[in-house]
């Protein structure tokens, strides 16, 4: 469908002269002589006209880049819940759409204890470097950035770091690559970070208290702005990309302000000087694009679209943005220069992620999932991490596996026609003498429905040689000056020139209707209002043509829907990487260590954390507290809320392993003393550690046989215990044939027990 429509008219008046009869009656107007007006201004006529292709996208897609350097579209795609088990990052011709190439992403360790196992390093968020030919990600759900190489989709460098205790980036959105500074710029939870491209050094910006999260950002390589929305604060801040420090804020309007407002996307066209900022708003209040000055940061203008509106993108050399509703499923067209939704894309039932204009067209993706029981060559096994094709992968920790579904992407081509004022034909005139034979007037033969009226006349003198006083009345009305025909009187100037303009006659200074098809009179007389003046009248016949259609009228959405296009496979995965990002060391463990390896699994199961220095401290012994923590770790750290009373009389609120010392004693693991305490700082000796560990796996049906050590007798206690635990094979005792059950344990021989535990067992008791 195409949409045409004219641009607002900027009408240049000289000598134009305007009223009502109404007004006259009270007091007839008088104009000063000018010389007759320039020729006005013509406005230019846009047709507007959209259409889309689709095809089979990634899993889980989120965001795009495009390279100009290489000519490709980069698109990311995370699919389902944690563990992420299908993401990459996916290397697409434009032209063709076709994926070319597919990134097996870093894999990270994930869960602890018996859901332990491993993730992709999930992508988000993706940008172009084309000056070090690579592409920026955000790692959101690990709070890292990645850079890759776009050639062979090798990882070069991450933020991730396994051992610290924060990430220097907090759950990041976006990222934007400025080549005039050399920075990459990261939207986060807590605003914005700027990354070195080279050296990978960060530096937060301080973007003012109360920070929320950074959404999508523009950058104006060109001025030095970074201009980025936050979702929380209903502001966008404007950057200064060299000195890092916010130069302006921007209130975000709400047309409801009782509504949210949640701005999310925001883009520039700075030859109109406007900034278009998208609000997902809420409940289908305040979603769309409002309008700002560039300069002031005023607002002008508020675009309705959608009920969520989320990304947002221009075409700067034609005055176009796109936006698209992540509630409904559709990008919408906007002609910036008349601010109206000209054309919607319909790209399915909701979840329109992100829009990017490139010089191939504009690229959309949703995450709507339209593909079901996908097969893709870059999903995760989740217990040997190794990549496989496959078309289910696990949707939550312990949960089945469930089919993949592959999302849509989008490829749409705007096509704008101009037609210039030179190329619209001007409208007819008339010139008819007046009675005196010497004077004339001039109109349109023709007058547009509700389009002013101007008259133009020439020779109109009085005897004494000074211009006429000029007389305009519509229909054969009354003659007399200010009556109730008369629509304009103007001055001829010294020449006997004069020009007068008045707005479409109504009932209001016209006897007649002046409706599409009739035909009307304009008097044009002299002599009754300027004594000495030649008495002299000429007549007009105007007919009424029907109205060219406004951009108001034109403002119809055209619907669009996309033409199927042929899904040309995934390729082959590439493994970006052979390191898995969270395998964890301590410096204080060598391979020459005992028990390293068992130390090294529990860690990359989550079940210990070492302490803040990276060390493990194996031959430190270990306390009840952090047997607790362990043994909840054990069971994959399941959603348990203690309680607002402690328990226990020695362990408060404030203890580090409240949590999971009040969830022992609700699985009934450990009761504690008869005292009412639980000694969290107390060393835990081996038959004690045998009773949990009995506990944790059920108490299961057991019946102990003869001593199974010389220093364990039969009645005594955690006989049973013991006996236990070394039939299933987590113990053999010391080699002189001894448990000793009341010696402490040490870290590295708990890192033995309970990585042997978690080989053959699961805790299967759960809170009560």
């Amino acid at each position: 469908m195409t949409i045409s429509y004219q641009r607002p008219r900027r009408r240049l008046k000289n000598l134009a002269v305007g009223a009502t009869a109404a007004s006259l009656l009270a007091s007839a107007l008088m104009v000063p002589a000018q010389a007759a007006p320039a020729e006005s201004a013509a406005s230019s006529a846009r047709s507007v006209e959209v259409s889309a292709q689709q095809t089979q996208g990634l899993p889980g897609q989120y965001q795009m880049a495009y390279s100009q350097k290489n000519d490709k579209l980069w698109v990311t795609g995370s699919s389902g819940r944690p563990p992420i088990e299908t993401a990459t990052i996916a290397r697409v011709n434009p032209s063709t759409m076709k994926i070319e190439a597919n990134a097996a992403m870093p894999t990270l360790r994930t869960g602890t204890g018996q859901n332990a196992g491993y993730q992709y390093n999930g992508a988000y968020g993706i940008a172009a470097d084309d000056v070090n030919n690579t592409v920026w990600v955000t790692n959101t759900r690990s709070s890292a950035v990645s850079v890759f190489d776009q050639t062979t989709l090798k990882q070069i460098w991450t933020s991730y770091d396994p051992a610290a205790s924060e990430q220097v980036v907090d759950h990041p959105r976006e990222v934007k690559i400025d080549d005039a500074t050399g920075r990459a710029f990261v939207t986060d939870g807590k605003g914005v970070v700027a990354f070195d491209l080279t050296t990978h050094e960060a530096q937060r910006i301080d973007v003012g208290e109360g920070a929320g999260t950074g959404m999508n950002s523009f950058l104006d390589e060109e001025a030095g702005r970074l201009y980025t929305p936050d979702i929380s604060r209903g502001i966008v801040s404007v950057i200064d990309t060299k000195t890092l420090k916010v130069v302006q804020t921007i209130t975000v309007h709400a047309d409801d302000s009782s509504a949210g407002l949640s701005p999310s996307d925001v883009t520039v066209d700075k030859s109109l000087n406007e900034i278009y900022v998208s609000s997902q708003g809420k409940g289908g209040k305040n979603s769309g694009v409002t309008v700002y000055d560039l300069t002031t940061g005023e607002y002008k203008k508020s675009i309705p679209f959608g009920t969520q509106a989320l990304a947002i993108d221009n075409d700067e050399a034609r005055d176009l943005v796109y936006v698209t509703d992540f509630g409904k499923g559709e990008v919408g067209v906007i002609d910036a220069r008349t601010g109206k939704v000209v054309s919607s894309v319909d790209t399915g039932s909701r979840a329109t992620n992100d829009v990017l204009v490139t010089p191939e067209g504009a690229f959309a993706v949703d995450k709507a999932g339209a593909y079901a029981n996908q097969s893709v060559p870059f999903t995760l096994d989740f217990t040997s991490g190794t990549t496989r094709t496959s078309n289910t992968e696990q949707k939550g920790y312990g949960a089945q596996l469930s089919p993949i579904n592959a999302d849509t992407l989008y490829k749409i081509d705007t096509k704008v026609t101009e037609t210039s004022p030179e190329s619209e034909a001007p409208a007819e005139e008339q010139t008819v003498k007046a009675s005196d034979g010497t004077a004339t007037v001039t109109s349109v033969k023709t007058v547009r429905e509700g389009a002013e009226v101007t008259v133009t006349g020439t020779g109109w003198k009085a005897q004494d040689g000074s211009g006429s006083n000029v007389s305009v009345k519509l229909d054969k009305g009354k003659t007399t000056i200010g009556g109730d025909a008369v629509v304009a009187t103007v001055d001829a100037n010294a020449q006997g020139e004069f020009s007068a303009t008045f707005p479409f006659p109504g009932s209001g200074n016209s006897n007649a209707a002046w409706t599409v098809g009739s035909s009307h009179t304009i008097h044009v007389l002299s002599g009754s209002g300027k004594t000495g003046d030649v008495a002299r009248n000429a007549v007009l016949t105007v007919g009424v043509a029907a109205a060219p259609a406004s951009a108001d009228e034109a403002s119809e959405v055209s619907q669009v829907s996309p033409q199927a296009t042929a899904f040309q496979g995934y390729p082959a995965a590439t493994e970006t990487t052979d390191k898995v990002l969270t395998d964890r060391d301590f410096k204080d463990v060598t391979d020459s260590t005992i028990f390293a390896k068992e130390i090294r699994s529990i860690a990359n199961k989550g079940i210990t954390e070492g302490w803040d220095d990276n060390t493990y401290r194996p031959w430190a012994n270990i306390e009840r507290g952090q047997m607790a923590a362990y043994i909840y770790r054990m069971a994959g750290s399941p959603s348990y809320t203690a309680p607002a009373t402690p328990q226990f009389t020695d362990v408060s609120k404030d203890d580090p392993f409240y949590k999971e010392i009040s969830w022992l004693h609700a699985t009934g693991i450990a009761q504690g003393w008869s005292d009412g305490t639980f000694r969290p700082n107390a060393k835990v000796e081996r038959g004690a550690m045998a009773a949990f560990f009995y506990r944790a796996a059920g108490s299961p049906q057991y019946r102990a046989g003869n001593p199974a050590f010389s220093d364990v007798q039969r009645g005594e206690t955690f006989y049973k215990e013991i006996a236990w635990l070394q039939d299933s094979g987590i113990t053999k005792g010391y080699d002189d044939g001894t448990f000793r059950p009341w010696t402490a344990i040490k870290r590295d021989q708990m890192a033995a027990f309970v990585d042997r535990f978690s080989g053959r067992y699961k805790v299967t008791v759960s809170a009560q």
